[in-house]
Parts: C-alpha cells; sequence; structure tokens
C-alpha cells in the first residue's frame, strides 16, 4: 500500500494565493481548510472527499450520552467515514493515520465513563467525539476547538479547530495554540487513577 509522502508547510499554514476563492456556499470546515489547511485539503481530495459529500450522521441510541451539536454535525455529515494516512521522510519512514467518525472514538474508550469525564474536562456538555489517531480520541466543542483525550486518560491536548489537530497528528508538529497537559486524577475514571 502506498501513502502519500506530503510535506507540510515549513512555516504556520496559510493561504496560498493560486487557491479558489471562498464561496457563500461553502461550509465553515471547507472555508477553513482553503484558508488554513491547503495541504491537508489535498490529502481529503485524495481519500475522494469533495464539498457535495454526505456521510450517514450517527443515530442517537449510538452517540452513548454524547449529544450531537451543530459544529460536529456539520463536520460530521462532510467527513465522517474518511480517513487520512501520511508517511513521513524519516528513516525509518513513520505511518501517521488520522480516522474522522464517531464509532471508532467510542469504541477507544469505555463509554459508561467517557461522557462524564469528557465533559468535565472540557468545562462542558456540549462535546462530540469525532477523530481519533494512534491512542488519542478528538472530541469536538460546539465552538470548533478540538479536545483530545489519551485513550488511557493520561493526558488531553486542546487544539483551535478539528484541522490544527489533524496537522499536528499527520505531520507530528503542534501548531501555536496548540496545548497539551497531563490529566489529574479527579479528571480520570477511577481505574485509570494512580497515586
Amino acid at each position: 500500500m502506498r501513502f502519500p509522502q506530503i510535506q507540510p508547510p515549513e512555516n504556520e499554514p496559510h493561504s496560498n494565493s493560486k487557491e479558489k476563492p471562498m464561496t457563500p456556499n461553502e461550509s465553515g470546515h471547507e472555508q477553513l481548510l482553503r484558508a488554513k489547511y491547503p495541504h491537508i485539503l489535498q490529502l481529503l481530495e485524495n481519500e475522494g472527499w469533495s464539498p457535495q459529500r454526505q456521510a450517514e450522521l450517527p443515530s442517537e441510541e449510538e452517540t452513548l450520552g454524547f449529544v450531537l451539536h451543530a459544529a460536529a454535525e456539520e463536520f460530521l455529515s462532510s467527513f465522517s467515514g474518511l480517513s487520512l494516512t501520511v508517511r513521513s521522510s524519516s528513516s525509518p519512514p513513520l505511518i501517521s493515520r488520522v480516522r474522522f467518525g464517531v464509532h471508532e472514538p467510542l469504541k477507544r474508550m469505555d463509554p459508561a465513563h467517557a461522557s462524564f469525564y469528557v465533559d468535565k474536562i472540557a468545562g462542558t456538555s456540549f462535546v462530540f467525539p469525532v477523530s481519533s489517531s494512534g491512542s488519542s480520541v478528538g472530541f469536538m466543542l460546539e465552538d470548533g476547538r478540538l479536545l483530545s483525550i489519551d485513550e488511557t486518560w493520561r493526558g488531553c491536548s486542546w487544539n483551535a479547530d478539528i484541522f490544527a489537530y489533524v496537522h499536528w497528528r499527520l505531520f507530528l508538529k503542534r501548531l501555536p495554540g496548540t496545548t497539551v497537559r497531563t490529566l489529574d486524577n479527579s479528571e480520570r475514571p477511577v481505574e485509570y487513577q494512580w497515586d
């Protein structure tokens, strides 16, 4: 299997003057891709994504206590089911992957605990699982930020948006505004607490 070897921009992602101008019909996520993350847009298009793509949304029963808010619904209706994979040019090469959707994240965290503890860490109940990568699960807040939590509840990261998270996970480079911290025992399910 061949994986693309796309290099991230040298500097912080920014708009390319050769790109198509934004149109009023574009979703907020598509506008964000075109404006700040053209390298991720290229990967998505290589995977078959287009602005017309419509993915099936999870049923309320499938969400296991998480409430689908408007930002997550907009994102998942366009990107759910897609997976981005990049092979680094390092030696030995590393394979990095990000999957979009609700099913993989929910398989990785104990649903009986996940909703309560994720809400506690986020400081709001308006979070929804939208991605997974490595040992992390990504939860979108209704303002578009992404909270990523390690599936063993060791730590979390805050990203300005889903594509800042994707950039970090695929190209192993955090963008300005991404913060990482260790979770304390009060933020972990009992079985993941230690002294």
